[in-house]
């Protein structure tokens, strides 16, 4: 099953609006090592589901305020996100990837791919079994 950013009605507004996206399992692989990021090896692809990538989100909001790391993400209102989850051997993880909203186009489940340098392009992955922050990667 394919997961698109569709209008979730648990939440007060779309997804959308909110800048949240979700990718196609068999397009995420195209993140695997993206310019300078570590790449990383899964056994499977599956789709986070809304309330994850709500979760997510808010616990990443947080994270960079708390440690100060001067990087947009969703309440700057000037990236996106994209999810998509991934398991390992030991492990599932939620990655994120995140771009400008001047980098949003129509195929928003398609990976945005740019090794353009700046603060604007990063990623990051998430324990699902550790409930923690692994990896913040920039495009540098």
């Amino acid at each position: 099953m394919n997961t698109f950013a569709c209008y979730n009605f648990q939440f007060e507004q779309p997804l959308e609006s909110q800048r949240i996206y979700f990718l196609m399992p068999d397009e995420a692989s195209e993140l695997t090592g993206l310019c300078e990021r570590e790449p990383f090896d899964y056994k499977e692809i599956w789709n986070v589901t809304p309330e994850q990538a709500e979760i997510v989100s808010k616990w990443t909001e947080s994270y960079l305020k708390k440690n100060e790391l001067d990087l947009p993400f969703l309440s700057s209102g000037q990236v996106s996100v994209q999810y998509i989850g991934f398991t390992t051997d030991d492990d599932k993880f939620i990655y994120g990837n995140v771009f400008p909203n001047t980098h949003l186009n129509n195929q928003t489940h398609i990976p945005i791919t740019t090794c353009m340098r700046s603060k604007s392009f990063w990623a990051f992955k998430y324990s699902v079994k550790s409930m923690k922050f692994i990896s913040l990667e920039l495009n540098n």
